[in-house]
């Protein structure tokens, strides 16, 4: 009798470490802090960008990608938009985005950290079931998303917005310094001196070369102009 009281006080014992540690990986995971949501860049067609790396850094620590692929193939995207792959699981909420990027027309690199504003984007997510985008996740029911759009305009200009179905915040506007590229931020398969990195990374057609050279939306102030999906929503034709 005693030899199963002792072998039940190691099982309990067992179970009880077993429900510790599920509790510890719960309590750490937060699955009640994360969200489904998507990122990408967004430039002016007329400003064309080279996006070499960017990304969000998230409460915890780690690190997810913002999607650039429309920017980088200098697809002519109205002023906004912007297409992040679909969530497919939830993620703890961005407080940092980390980026560095390459500007054709004035030949400019810029590099820079910026701090998002955690508790307005956290306040917006508290309301994602009813402000939220409807998406297909795989065979299972639709889930609630927001999108991070990150604008990138001319002279250095960056403004980031959350977006939901029918609305659209400002988190912030931000500007950035240009800096001559160092080390790595001109490598594309190699490393490379400034002007082949620029002629390497960059597909630009004669005809907008040509526009660009007599100065087409050479003074545009594209931070303040409302993005796209304003226009979308109050029914004008977007830029």
């Amino acid at each position: 009798m005693k030899k199963l009281n002792t072998t039940n006080k190691i099982y309990t014992g067992i179970l009880l470490l077993i429900i510790l540690a599920t509790a510890v990986k719960l309590w750490r995971y937060k699955g009640w802090e994360r969200y489904y949501y998507s990122s990408s860049f967004s430039s002016p067609g007329s400003y064309p960008i080279y996006i070499r790396n960017g990304y969000f850094i998230l409460e915890d620590g780690e690190i997810e990608s913002i999607s650039n692929s429309d920017v980088n193939d200098h697809r002519n995207m109205a002023w906004g938009d912007g297409t992040g792959n679909d969530p497919n699981r939830k993620e703890r909420l961005p407080v940092k985005i980390v980026f560095e990027y390459a500007s054709y027309r004035d030949e400019l690199f810029y590099k820079d950290t910026i701090n998002l504003p955690l508790d307005t984007i956290r306040a917006i997510f508290k309301n994602v079931k009813k402000t939220g985008v409807n998406t297909s996740l795989y065979h299972s029911p639709e889930i609630k998303r927001l999108d991070f759009v990150i604008g990138i305009a001319n002279k250095g200009n960056v403004i980031v917005w959350l977006r939901g179905e029918k609305f659209e915040n400002v988190l912030l506007k931000h500007k950035m310094i240009a800096k001559e590229p160092r080390g790595d931020q001109t490598y594309h398969g190699a490393r490379l001196t400034k002007k082949a990195f620029l002629k390497e990374v960059f597909y630009i057609d004669s005809a907008d070369r040509e526009a660009y050279r007599k100065g087409l939306d050479k003074d545009a102030n594209y931070i303040d102009t409302p993005s796209s999906f304003v226009k979308r929503l109050n029914n004008e034709y977007p830029y």
